[in-house]
């Protein structure tokens, strides 16, 4: 992985070599500046997380407040992403009531993938906007849930430090993670934008689709032909990757042309979860995490993705009501 990220260097910093690979300049942009970014971020918070578990005092979730256990899954979702979470919660998974996995699942979906997320600064995107939908999307989405399905009857009291561990182990789980979460978006990253760059009209011959995406994006507050032009990036989003809406999106004037709101309601749309590529990464997770008993929790992905999207897009309606 190393010897990946400084030869992604190497060929982004001459120009010469980077012509060479034009099917696959997103790739090298994100072993190059994105891949280093994730790897630092998850030992940061490997180390935070220590610290967190080593002074704030342990405290149930009883779950006798609706909103209470969607908060702490939308937090822990926020720091370590829907994978990792799945991991801490696996010694008690069994015992969840299915409200609380689908709250759990919920915000794994929602979420922009934990802190990692901040990585795709790189391309060129504000931190302190990243930050924000990384807060508000899982939030959101679980309270909206929450508050739909009502109190549950049965809740499984849930820990605040729901692992314990020392600092090697600690470093080492999260290390692993890292690396896993790299190789499956660059792998997933290099499939879409070969598929892109060889066969572009095959992929791009859904007018209709395009048009029909473009009229819901004007509904929820954008102009008719801002819409129009990130309608192609929504469908790129939910069919193939969110890195690669992001990474083709980020060099266009498209983005900073919108004002703040617009902005964070746009990465709010593309940095969240939802897209075939993390339903099949997450339900493969789930079946390499909980073996056999995967089948439990997959039943719940659908009204996940669900009430991950409805949530995202009345999220998305409200950022735009001001413009």
């Amino acid at each position: 992985m190393v010897a990946l990220c400084l030869l992604a260097n190497l060929i982004e910093c001459q120009p010469a070599l980077l012509a060479q690979w034009p099917q696959l300049t997103i790739s090298i942009a994100f072993m190059a500046r994105v891949a280093p970014m994730v790897m630092v971020m998850i030992w940061v918070l490997a180390l935070l997380h220590q610290l967190l578990t080593q002074t704030i005092p342990n405290r149930q979730f009883s779950g006798h407040n609706r909103f209470s256990h969607g908060v702490l899954f939308s937090l822990i979702t926020l720091i370590v992403g829907a994978t990792q979470t799945l991991i801490l919660v696996l010694p008690i998974l069994s015992q969840l009531s299915v409200r609380q996995k689908l709250l759990m699942l919920t915000a794994g979906f929602s979420s922009t993938g934990g802190l990692t997320c901040l990585s795709v600064a790189a391309f060129g995107y504000l931190p302190n906007q990243l930050l924000l939908a990384s807060i508000l999307l899982p939030l959101f989405c679980t309270s909206v849930l929450a508050l739909v399905l009502g109190r549950d009857p049965q809740p499984h009291p849930i820990d605040l430090h729901v692992s314990q561990q020392n600092l090697t182990q600690r470093l080492v789980s999260y290390t692993e993670a890292g690396y896993k979460t790299i190789a499956n978006r660059l792998l997933i990253i290099a499939a879409f934008e070969l598929l892109l760059f060889y066969w572009p009209t095959d992929l791009y011959r859904f007018d209709g689709l395009v048009h029909a995406i473009g009229n819901g994006l004007d509904w929820l507050g954008y102009s008719a032909d801002e819409a129009q032009q990130l309608a192609p990036y929504w469908l790129t989003k939910v069919w193939l990757n969110k890195d690669l809406a992001l990474g083709a999106l980020a060099p266009l004037p498209l983005f900073s042309e919108l004002n703040y709101l617009q902005q964070l309601a746009l990465l709010c749309i593309l940095t969240n979860m939802v897209s075939l590529t993390a339903l099949l990464i997450i339900s493969l997770n789930i079946f390499a995490i909980c073996g056999r008993n995967g089948w439990q929790l997959l039943r719940s992905v659908p009204a996940a993705i669900a009430a991950a999207f409805i949530g995202t897009h009345l999220l998305v309606g409200l950022l735009l009501l001001p413009s």
